[in-house]
């Protein structure tokens, strides 16, 4: 299980962020390091990164092999270009075919699927994939949305087919051993109105164009709103973590699911 003393154990250059970065992606960020760390995870497979891979700030010593997987070129090559070490490879594929990440022949001990699982139709399909690709001791990290009742035309402009309770993801995770769920970023709610101008384009398309859409366009409509001020926020963000692990197990619009194999 990850406590705050293992997000506290990633260091002042990874709690202070150097670039703007939404609440929950800083959170995010910390926890992928803190179980990376923890467990000594060195096969890492990252699914759907949009245009926010964690290889952009990860120290290319710190792993042995490193894969991305999209369904479209354009994010890969975007992603790719970005990127300091160009021993990761990049491989284009819809996770939603069946075995089609099984058919890759590989194995890993750390598979990142970030906002990914609520884009998917058949997530229970992708689930039982994705435990299959992963060693025996290996963890997977994966950030949904949380409520149900909070389904709006933010969600389907961003291609959101569901959000989830937390029963619902305890069901959804059951093939695997251990599950530990954070709840985060209420922030992340509140904060919404403050760019959904920015969206309004996508709220007459289908959810399928927008899924491809607003992943090829994330770095543009992705931003925080607060981003120009973020010279100073920055200072604040490791109160905000504290704050915000305070009260992990009873609110938040975002959760973060820990699955060991």
């Amino acid at each position: 299980m990850i406590v705050l003393k293992d997000i506290l154990r990633c260091g002042m250059k990874s709690l202070v962020p150097g670039a703007p970065v939404s609440s929950y992606r800083y959170i995010q960020h910390l926890i992928h390091s803190a179980v990376r760390q923890k467990y000594g995870l060195r096969h890492i497979l990252e699914i759907g990164p949009g245009t926010d891979s964690i290889f952009k700030a990860m120290d290319p010593a710190s792993f042995e092999s490193a894969t991305i997987v999209d369904y479209q070129a354009d994010v890969l090559e975007k992603v790719f270009r970005g990127l300091k070490d160009k021993r990761i490879q990049a491989i284009q594929l819809d996770v939603e075919e069946p075995d089609s990440l099984v058919q890759l022949n590989e194995k890993w001990d750390f598979v990142v699927a970030s906002s990914l699982i609520e884009h998917l139709k058949n997530d229970s399909l992708f689930l039982e994939q994705l435990h299959r690709v992963m060693t025996d001791d290996g963890y997977a990290v994966c950030t949904t949305v949380l409520g149900p009742h909070l389904y709006n035309l933010w969600d389907h402009a961003v291609g959101h087919y569901r959000r989830y309770t937390i029963d619902e993801l305890r069901q959804l995770f059951s093939p695997f051993s251990e599950v530990q769920i954070i709840q985060t970023s209420i922030l992340q709610e509140l904060a919404r109105p403050l760019f959904f101008n920015r969206i309004k384009h996508l709220t007459d398309s289908t959810l399928e164009e927008n899924n491809r859409r607003f992943s090829a366009e994330y770095e543009q409509l992705g931003y925080p709103p607060y981003a120009s001020l973020f010279w100073l926020l920055r200072w604040i963000f490791p109160l905000y973590l504290v704050c915000d692990w305070a009260w992990k197990d009873c609110q938040g619009g975002v959760a973060i699911v820990i699955a060991r194999k």
